[in-house]
């Protein structure tokens, strides 16, 4: 989601934005008797694609009607007393949580950014309850016992996936079996290989990286040239179409493989592999 200002707390009013699964419009901060609520749509959203709840914007039937300045509590205090709020009333404890105060007329509003969560699933232990939530579209619903089994194996499965698309990758390299020729020397492997690219259906568009991300992901190259393939988008530099020196390879699933010349090495082996998992 782009980066939330006033200007688009205005737009959602004028146009009569709908609340969905990853947005939703409250027009007051949660109180002492709202707590349980705030809780089950944090834990809610984290458990399903994550998302935005924003506090201070009424609606009607799931739409944006006004802006509703907060004037009763200081954002500090609203955010210090939210997030203590959430240490104790949701298992395992949530992260990366953000906060952000938007200044409109005498006061600001809330707004709340919910990742998605993969060390969950989370649930709200707040007044002996115990209850497990998911959003789909614009509603709150508890778990099936068949949703938080798939739930509770969703990362074992992702880990799985990743460790086996790794072994074939580099079995693919050793092979020289590369998106493009390599040079026969001594090479390293980096993998960025983000959690979420291997447990639900994900894909990206490769044509959104531009032409300066495609340097970032080679480093400091003269020049590079960029082509598509099945896999998705390539970048290749050094040498000839028939003899580079290092390459990446963005996948459609938004995981990333770079691999090139290591360099001299006296150990025998040739290839250095690093790998990095993203949550």
């Amino acid at each position: 989601m782009r980066e939330i200002d006033k200007n688009t707390l205005e737009e959602w009013v004028a146009t009569r934005a709908t609340e969905s699964e990853t947005l939703e419009f409250k027009a007051i901060l949660p109180d002492r008797e709202g707590k349980h609520e705030f809780l089950k749509d944090v834990s809610a959203m984290s458990n399903a694609n994550g998302g935005v709840i924003v506090y201070g914007i009424s609606e009607n039937a799931g739409q944006a009607q006004t802006i509703l300045a907060i004037k009763t509590e200081s954002s500090d205090h609203a955010i210090r007393r939210l997030d203590q709020c959430m240490e104790g009333g949701i298992e395992p404890r949530l992260t990366g949580i953000k906060f952000k105060e938007i200044s409109v007329e005498e006061g600001y509003v809330l707004v709340v950014t919910v990742p998605r969560s993969f060390t969950g699933p989370h649930r709200v232990i707040f007044n002996a309850k115990n209850n497990f939530y998911l959003r789909s579209h614009s509603h709150i619903a508890e778990y099936s016992y068949t949703q938080l089994r798939e739930a509770f194996t969703l990362r074992a499965h992702a880990e799985d996936k990743i460790r086996a698309w790794k072994a074939e990758r580099l079995l693919k390299i050793k092979a020289e079996h590369t998106p493009v020729p390599l040079r026969k020397v001594p090479k390293y492997v980096i993998h960025v290989l983000p959690l979420i690219s291997f447990s639900v259906n994900s894909r990206i568009d490769p044509a959104i990286v531009d032409e300066r991300n495609r340097v970032m992901l080679l480093g400091q190259v003269r020049s590079f040239r960029a082509n598509y393939n099945l896999d998705g988008l390539v970048i290749a530099a050094g040498g000839d179409k028939h003899n580079h020196l290092k390459y990446a390879q963005l996948f459609r699933n938004g995981a990333l493989e770079v691999t090139g010349f290591a360099g001299s090495i006296n150990d025998g082996k040739n290839i250095f592999l690093f790998f990095a998992l993203l949550a």
